[in-house]
């Protein structure tokens, strides 16, 4: 009875801890005024919300952020308006501790083909999960607003009940047609809330065909899940896409504007190569430069070793099922469903883009990718621990996370805008914002968190400029002339100038003194923002 009674209590306890333990950690993080934040994760639920996009403000394409779809962010948006800025931290580390007791779930599942016992299955998952979380871009970016952290809930809880529906399947040919459905509909909300999810996706469907089954049973399961990835994707994503259509004839623009040929930008399919590898030795190779350093998969450095081990086990692995002696001890369908994702997922994210911060899912798993390989290749008691051993001290002390500054002050509002004397005066007005170019550059760093401080009547619009380079599109031209009186630029004060002669191009001049902006975002970056008047050249 006793024992029955832990078994029952681990699951919601592993929930709770998580929960609490990551809320925590949250707020002695600080305040995350992160550029992301200050770009589009603030703005963009206001536009959608306020309709501002296409009518009260224009952002030409090379504003990528500001066409990325807000689903998720209309949580941190109602957080940040409606919740002190401690309590916001709080429930948004709450929420990404769900992920601790994902793979604490994921890990006693796998763990339970090998370790019967209850003590040392949960104690192994517990590490799992905890080194798991300690990984470099996932440890930092508890209760930040990226929303990796956030997206990630639903690649783990599909992995968990897509691996419970393969263990049934194999072991009883038994299938359940709404249960692989509902289960893939989780992996089309990620997909369709951040699209660079669709890794997942991909890793999935390239896995999955992979796998031992009878082509008539493989049918089923690929309709079920195309079916419900489809439906998921639709239902995080469709309004978005819809809105994108209406007003520039192309569901994710500006990208893949190669195959929807929308008129408001070029014909091509936009990527951002920065962070691939170049060459075959460094394709080959990739997890030993990015975990030492020695490539940048980020715009700050870490460290991170775990995909170096990944990759070794993975080597010895194969090397394994070459021989058919082995190949019957290593045959577990369930587990290779769960190696092949692995392996296919970042494959995807190599060729795509090598940003770490979208591999989060995979550095939470990989430390149990890594005792599951040593499990099946180890024989032995004493052996085995060792080994796992050597693995629980060895990712976790060759790991620096991603340095992510944060304010330990949180006060009584989540940006503390203070903005000139003379907005409130002026209920309607153009401003021209400068922003940086597709993001190519961390400067001009975004303002656009500023906007919804602002009467409701103001227009926004931009410049965009590539380091102190900018250009003025067409289209922001007769924005600016139809648009209402008067005309404030806004940036730093060091871009300011630039701005001026941006300014001078639309035949505009300085109209009077400019009057400074201040936030708590301003502790980052120190910045002077300045909003200065400008009028027609007479």
């Amino acid at each position: 009875m006793h024992k029955i009674k832990k078994h029952y209590l681990i699951n919601p306890a592993a929930l709770i801890i998580g929960m609490l333990v990551c809320g925590l950690l949250s707020v002695s993080f600080g305040k995350e005024l992160q550029w992301d934040l200050a770009g589009y994760h603030f703005y963009n639920p206001f536009a959608f919300l306020n309709h501002r996009m296409n009518t009260m403000d224009y952002w030409p394409p090379s504003a990528i952020q500001v066409y990325i779809t807000p689903t998720l962010d209309f949580i941190s948006y109602y957080l940040i308006q409606h919740c002190t800025p401690k309590m916001t931290e709080f429930i948004l580390g709450c929420l990404h501790g769900i992920n601790a007791a994902l793979v604490f779930y994921i890990s006693r599942f796998f763990l339970a083909f090998f370790i019967r016992d209850f003590r040392w299955q949960t104690g192994m998952a517990i590490t799992s999960a905890v080194i798991g979380l300690y990984a470099p871009t996932v440890l930092p970016g508890i209760g930040a607003f990226f929303n990796d952290n956030t997206v990630s809930i639903f690649i783990l809880g599909f992995i968990l009940w897509w691996a419970c529906i393969f263990k049934k399947y194999f072991a009883s040919r038994s299938l359940s047609k709404i249960r692989l459905t509902c289960a893939s509909i989780l992996l089309g909300i990620a997909a369709g809330s951040k699209l660079t999810e669709g890794i997942y996706v991909a890793g999935f469907l390239a896995g999955f065909i992979l796998l031992p089954m009878p082509l008539r049973d493989k049918l089923t399961f690929f309709i079920c899940s195309i079916s419900g990835i489809a439906a998921g994707f639709i239902l995080a994503n469709g309004y978005w896409m819809w809105l994108l259509w209406d007003n520039f004839q192309n569901p994710f623009f500006p990208l893949f504007n190669g195959i929807f040929h929308s008129p408001y930008f070029p014909y091509l399919n936009w990527s951002e190569p920065r962070y691939l590898p170049r060459g075959i030795i460094e394709s080959l190779l990739f997890p030993f430069y990015f975990s030492a350093g020695r490539k940048p998969t980020a715009e700050l450095y870490f460290t991170d070793f775990r995909f170096a081990l990944v990759y070794v086990l993975f080597t010895l692995y194969f090397l394994a099922i070459l021989d058919k002696r082995k190949r019957s001890e290593l045959k577990n369908y369930t587990l290779w469903w769960l190696y092949l994702f692995f392996i296919f997922s970042y494959i995807a994210w190599q060729t795509c883009f090598s940003i770490m911060r979208y591999l989060g899912v995979l550095q939470m798993l990989a430390p149990l990718v890594c005792m599951l390989l040593v499990l099946q290749l180890v024989k032995g008691f004493t052996d085995r621990l060792f080994s796992l051993l050597a693995i629980i001290v060895f990712i976790p002390n060759t790991m620096h996370p991603i340095r992510m500054e944060r304010i330990q002050e949180f006060g009584s509002d989540y940006f503390n805008v203070k903005l000139p004397a003379f907005v409130a005066r002026q209920q309607s007005a153009t401003v021209l914002l400068a922003y940086s170019f597709f993001a190519k550059t961390p400067n001009p760093k975004p303002n656009h968190y500023l906007i919804p401080f602002f009467p409701s009547g103001w227009h926004f619009t931009g410049i965009p400029f590539y380091r102190y380079q900018y250009e003025i599109p067409p289209r922001v031209r007769s924005f600016v002339q139809q648009g209402p009186q008067p005309v404030y630029l806004l940036s730093a004060s060091n871009y300011m100038p630039s701005m001026y002669a941006a300014a001078k191009e639309l035949h505009l001049m300085p109209a009077g003194p400019c009057g400074k902006i201040t936030s708590d975002r301003q502790r980052l970056t120190h910045e002077t923002i300045l909003l200065c008047p400008v009028q027609a050249a007479s």
